[in-house]
């Protein structure tokens, strides 16, 4: 599997750290953003092989909904918010994944692993 550049939009600490550990044995580099704004601004920036988003972010699935319309080429994988259901709509938005929480590191392994040796292809 090619190495690659990752980015995770999560606000939460426990979140970023438990992906970036995951995500380091993957990649050969790993951004943060922390915010929507942040988010928005490293898509800009550069163009991930893949995006992990936290939908807990403030205003996490009009984040979702905006990358998709703006940048619907990037592989999506989106981790659903704490005791919530996934939107209804998240089919149609075209994730390349879900996951729930609490996070399984065995889970975003195999998922992103997927997302990018589909990516490399």
């Amino acid at each position: 599997m090619a190495r690659s550049h990752v980015l995770i939009v999560a606000e939460e600490p426990a979140v970023v750290e438990v992906l970036s550990e995951v995500i380091a044995t993957m990649a050969d580099r790993i951004s943060v953003a922390r915010s929507a704004a942040q988010a928005l601004a490293a898509l800009s920036a550069f163009r991930p092989a893949a995006t992990v988003l936290d939908l807990s972010i403030t205003r996490g699935i009009d984040l979702l909904r905006r990358i998709r319309r703006d940048h619907p080429r990037i592989p999506m994988i989106v981790i659903g918010e704490a005791g919530r259901s996934a939107p209804p709509d998240i089919g149609e938005l075209g994730v390349a994944g879900y996951l729930d929480r609490p996070l399984d590191r065995a889970a975003v392994s195999l998922l992103l692993t997927v997302v990018l040796t589909r990516r490399a292809e």
